[in-house]
């Protein structure tokens, strides 16, 4: 594929779906003059954040206020914060006091910018006195 992207000069991703007939257009990427076909490496992130007691409400409340700005972002694909849901499922450890965000972006250059995105940057800011902790899981599929 990478030779006929040189060969053509052409990068429609669509084309070369058409033509490989199994290749996914978000998976890729195409620098036309060096005449490569790279695979990206899709990221996902699984946030866990600790909230202060009694501090839940006000947090989801400012979260919910920046996601469209967050999902504005160049590269941005899910960004969602969810809380624990009470199965009875007996393996399940449930914690009232942690939001977790279940994020997915295109590259880990995208999630690095979206770490310091001016409007993350006014967030942290606003939540510092409501979180306790923050863990970060950084996966790419298996």
């Amino acid at each position: 594929i990478s030779d006929w992207v040189v060969r053509t000069g052409r990068s429609n991703l669509q084309e070369i779906d058409w033509i490989s007939g199994n290749w996914s257009r978000n998976e890729f990427s195409i620098d036309v003059g060096a005449g490569l076909l790279a695979k990206k490496i899709m990221i996902n992130v699984i946030a866990s954040i600790s909230i202060n007691e009694g501090c839940l409400a006000e947090f989801v409340e400012v979260f919910k206020a920046n996601v469209p700005a967050v999902l504005e972002e160049v590269g941005c694909i899910e960004y969602v914060p969810t809380v624990d849901f009470e199965s009875g499922i007996s393996s399940q450890s449930v914690d009232g006091a942690v939001v977790t965000v279940i994020e997915k972006w295109n590259s880990l250059e995208d999630l690095k910018a979206h770490l310091e995105a001016p409007h993350m940057l006014v967030f942290r800011e606003r939540v510092k006195g409501l979180v306790g902790g923050v863990s970060l899981k950084i996966l790419e599929a298996a």
